[in-house]
């Protein structure tokens, strides 16, 4: 998708001494001719001063001519050539222009927000991704798994990331075989993928307590779970320094993969402590930076919305939402919860199913219906995340 408008500017010239007319490829002087003498027949000098006359009028001309063609093929030579995706943006060190929006190209890899769009690199970007959780997934079939999202269309993989995978009991760290985090974000990278990650602390994902590790239920006094209790925000510390740091350096804007990362998760429909989400907002600052895009995804209900969006903290709130939902009117609550030019419609969690609780009825979906509600969602120009994929 390309974004701007290429104009042919106006060629104007003028002179007081001469214009210039461009006709049937031939260029002339649109200014009359002052009328030349009529030499004599038989007078050698009047035939001299004639032919140096004529002389001068030709090297004249040949030197308008030449000056006129320099300056046309700056005006009507080759384009830039243009960029390998569908977008109109040439390739330059320049700038990227928009109608109203500049973006500088030389600063190294960048994502960011701007005009109400994704950019990467200079030129707008959408997100058309899905949920791979690394944990679900045998490391041998990684590949494969990746390798058919990108067969699908898909440019971006989002992951949760369970702390009680890493951390089963406490002070027991693990990080390899299918909790080998770092390898599989390599792997994304070196297949072209991007990556959303969602590193909690809570993840929920259907996945046993959150992501929560059990022993944490153990700890005397009782640890109030998904708050700015100080004993819980202790343990969060701890599990932050630890990860954080493994995945700053495949940062996007370190030359990895990662182009945003989460705070909690769905918290406005759990809960309303905005103190214990701005110390995550300021955790993840303090170990990634402030170049990467944090964001929060939230049910697209007003409610949710009120309660999960990080205010004053310059954290993008996403939406999710499933097939029955018009996706319009969502985006458009989305737009009150951001800055202004700070909200591109994304559907971080965009359900193609469902889950399935114990002893119910299998959950099906109409392969059709996703298939349509979907398209909704494209021909608004906005980015999506399927969730989930693999």
């Amino acid at each position: 998708m390309g974004y701007g408008e290429l104009n042919n500017p106006d060629i104007k010239s003028s002179s007081s001494s001469s214009r210039l007319a461009i006709s049937s490829g031939v260029i002339t002087s649109s200014r009359s001719r002052r009328p030349q003498p009529t030499p004599a027949a038989s007078g050698t000098s009047t035939k001299l001063l004639t032919m140096a006359r004529n002389r001068k009028n030709a090297m004249l001309l040949s030197l308008i001519t030449l000056v006129a063609l320099g300056t046309l093929a700056q005006v009507f030579g080759p384009l830039p050539p243009s960029s390998s995706s569908s977008s109109f943006f040439p390739h330059s060190d320049e700038f990227i222009k928009d109608s109203t929006h500049i973006r500088k190209r030389n600063h190294g890899p960048r994502f960011e927000i701007a005009e109400d769009k994704f950019w990467k690199d200079g030129e707008p970007f959408r997100i058309i991704g899905g949920d791979l959780h690394y944990f679900r997934v045998l490391p041998e079939y990684w590949e494969d798994r990746l390798t058919r999202a990108k067969a699908l269309g898909l440019n971006t993989i989002q992951t949760y990331v369970p702390w009680n995978l890493h951390e089963p009991r406490q002070g027991e760290l693990v990080f390899e075989g299918i909790a080998d985090i770092i390898s599989f974000l390599k792997l994304c990278q070196e297949l072209n993928l991007l990556v959303m990650l969602r590193p909690g602390p809570y993840i929920c994902g259907e996945w046993d307590f959150g992501g929560f590790p059990p022993w944490l239920i153990a700890i005397e006094p009782v640890v109030r779970l998904r708050s700015s209790d100080p004993a819980f925000l202790k343990f969060v510390e701890s599990w932050w320094n630890i990860l954080l740091p493994k995945v700053t350096p495949l940062l996007y804007t370190n030359g990895g993969p990662i182009i945003m990362v989460q705070i909690e998760n769905e918290f406005g429909s759990y809960g309303d402590d905005q103190t214990y989400l701005h110390h995550l907002v300021k955790l993840a600052r303090g170990h990634l930076g402030k170049d990467v895009i944090l964001y929060t995804t939230d049910g697209g209900s007003r409610e949710n919305l009120e309660k999960g969006t990080i205010a004053g903290d310059a954290v993008f709130s996403a939406v999710d939402f499933t097939t029955g939902d018009d996706p319009g009117p969502i985006f458009e609550l989305q737009k009150k919860f951001n800055a202004p030019g700070k909200s591109p419609s994304l559907s971080a969690e965009f359900y193609t199913g469902w889950l399935t609780h114990w002893g119910e009825k299998i959950a099906s979906t109409s392969a059709t219906f996703t298939a349509n509600s979907l398209e909704k969602i494209l021909s608004l120009n906005a980015s999506v995340v399927l969730y989930v994929w693999f």
